[in-house]
């Protein structure tokens, strides 16, 4: 017992210290353990704390996606709306392409029609494709021929230009001999009226300075036993009866190249005015005699300056309607055979002019009332007309409304050359006192110096090719003579020997270009188209002019006492410098005075309206 006691109080301890030291192991083992938890836990917690930091992040995104989310949830809603929409389109669309489709399948059964149509045409067309082969095989042996013609034709043409410039020439002789001869006819003329004079002196007016008396009276009256107004009307008794409503006067100067009009007031007859404005804002006494019609020469579309040919289009193929000049009285190289009847031209021309006329008065004088109140007094051309063509003029004037009746009291016609004498002896002069000389009808203004202008143009680039420009594209012929007219003729001194003017034809006639001959063509190429005309080119168009206006003077001069002449140059040509020098170098020893009036272009118009006045005062010559 005792040794079981003693094995066992030796075992306890020895199982004690076992367990203490498995105690021991095992707490180093937890201690261990806790140490790496309380390691873990504070990782555990720096991680908690990092998530807890992205948690914080995700919850600040998350925000952002919510309302993100929401924006998406509200487009979606849009989105469906729209999708709505484009549900009921497309049904529509369906709809519509059904529609299509049944149109399409009618289009098809048409197109199998035309197919059917289409193959039948390629038939007949082969059909015309083998006879247009014979056609054509025809055609050319007809070409073959033509070509040969046309040749033939060439040469025949050649030799009518150069037959035709040879009987130029022979004109231009004929002219000359024809010239010679009225030269020598004009001094046998002026010899006789100078013998004739020296028998009739006792039938020489003598004009005071206040008024001029009564030579003749029965329907013509006769200054110096030559100068005549006619009073086509035949007034009879009471003349200032039959004109006691009338209150204005107007001059119509109805003129070859230009025409204007003046008018006064009967209650104060010395203040004679002169209409200066003209369609397209123009301030000047006068206007161009020119009309523009419509392509089919129906109505006028402008009249006066703005009618003038315009600057040609460097590529211009087909032919134009060129302006309509009236060439009053003469034949005008520039222009064509009138397209219309002449009748109707000067009508149109007169109707225009006429409503300015009528504003005019309207304008100066409200309650004055055109066809009961006013005198219209006509002056034509320097040549008297025919009673034939007199009728013709009154008939163009009622037609243009300008009188109520064909044969009106308040229509009056007198000359240029007699209208312009009137108004010199009345208001210009009391030195051209004396005698007043016959009027000679003659044209010899400056619309001739374009006539000279023309033949340089002949002679530069042939009869021919002038004549078909002429022909075919007259609008830019008529340019030319414009640009002629405004930059060589006008400013034209005879003072400045260095003067010229040059002609750009590629620029003022391009088509004139297509009808020169080979060797102007050459010549022209090398000068690059420009030709350049000289002051002794001008000259030579001037001299001719002036030297008939001499000739003229001579006549005119041999007709009165020598002591006690004047000489007054009228209208648009009397202001050229050139001529006025001219003149003076001829006369200044001659006459007591060569007078220019301070308005030259006007006082044709300006003497009409003094004869109205005559007319109305029951006068024979104011």
């Amino acid at each position: 017992m005792t040794n079981e006691r003693s094995n066992s109080k030796t075992l306890l301890p020895d199982k004690h210290n076992e367990v203490v030291g498995k105690l021991e192991i095992g707490f180093n083992k937890l201690n261990n353990k806790f140490v790496n938890l309380l390691e873990e836990h504070q990782k555990i917690k720096q991680q908690y704390k990092i998530l807890q930091e992205k948690n914080q992040e995700i919850l600040f995104i998350n925000s952002d996606l919510k309302e993100k989310n929401q924006e998406i949830l509200r487009i979606n809603s849009d989105l469906k709306d729209q999708n709505q929409e484009i549900l009921l389109i497309n049904l529509n669309l369906r709809k519509e392409k059904e529609k299509i489709l049944g149109i399409n399948s009618d289009l098809k059964d048409q197109n199998q029609e035309i197919l059917l149509i289409n193959l039948n045409l390629e038939k007949q067309k082969e059909k015309l494709l083998i006879e247009n082969s014979y056609l054509n095989e025809e055609k050319e042996e007809v070409l073959r021929k033509n070509s040969s013609l046309i040749e033939e034709n060439i040469k025949i043409l050649r030799i009518n230009c150069d037959l035709k410039e040879k009987l130029d020439e022979f004109e231009k002789l004929q002219q000359y001999v024809l010239n010679l001869e009225n030269q020598k006819n004009e001094e046998i003329q002026r010899l006789e009226i100078i013998s004739e004079n020296l028998e009739k002196n006792l039938m020489i007016l003598e004009i005071d300075e206040n008024d001029v008396n009564i030579f003749k009276e029965n329907k013509s009256y006769n200054i110096n036993n030559n100068f005549t107004i006619s009073n086509n009307k035949g007034l009879e008794k009471d003349t200032k009866i039959s004109y006691s409503n009338i209150k204005v006067v107007v001059g119509l100067d109805f003129g070859i190249e230009y025409s204007g009009f003046s008018y006064c007031h009967v209650a104060n007859s010395k203040e004679i005015c002169s209409n200066d404005m003209w369609p397209g804002d123009m301030i000047r006494l006068k206007t161009n005699t020119v009309l523009q019609y419509d392509e089919e020469f129906n109505n006028v579309v402008y009249w006066g300056a703005p009618a003038l040919a315009k600057k040609p289009k460097r590529r211009q193929n087909s032919k134009e309607n060129p302006p309509v000049k009236l060439c009053l009285g003469q034949h005008d190289d520039s222009m064509t055979i009138l397209p219309i009847d002449y009748k109707k031209a000067i009508t149109d021309f007169l109707r225009e002019i006429g409503k300015v006329i009528k504003e005019r008065i309207e304008c100066c004088w409200p309650t004055a009332n055109y066809f009961e109140n006013v005198l219209l007094v006509i002056a034509i051309p320097a040549k008297k007309y025919t009673p034939k063509e007199m009728a013709i003029m009154e008939e163009c004037v009622f037609h243009a409304n300008l009188v109520k009746e064909r044969d009106s009291i308040k229509l009056q016609f007198i000359t240029e050359s007699e209208a312009a004498a009137l108004y010199l002896v009345k208001n210009i002069s009391p030195n051209v006192g004396g005698e007043v000389t016959a009027r000679i009808g003659e044209y010899c203004g400056s619309a001739f110096i374009d006539k000279e202008f023309m033949r340089f143009l002949r002679e530069r680039f042939g009869t021919c090719a002038i004549d078909q420009l002429k022909e075919n594209y007259n609008g830019q012929l008529q340019y030319i003579v414009q640009e002629f007219c405004q930059h060589a003729k006008e400013p034209f001194t005879g003072g400045d020997p260095e003067f010229s003017y040059v002609v750009d034809i590629e620029d003022t006639a391009p088509n004139l270009i297509r009808y020169v001959s080979e060797e102007t063509r050459k010549i022209m190429e090398d000068n690059q188209w420009i030709i350049d005309i000289e002051y002794n080119d001008i000259k030579k168009m001037f001299d001719p002019v002036i030297d008939k206006i001499i000739r003229l003077i001579h006549i005119q001069i041999s007709n009165i006492q020598e002591n006690r002449s004047t000489v007054c140059l009228i209208g648009e040509f009397s202001e050229n410098k050139y001529l006025q020098n001219r003149i003076k170098e001829e006369f200044g020893h001659r006459v007591n005075e060569i007078l220019v009036p301070t308005l030259p272009t006007a006082t044709v118009a300006r003497g009409a309206v003094t004869y109205g006045l005559s007319v109305i005062d029951g006068l024979s010559v104011i």
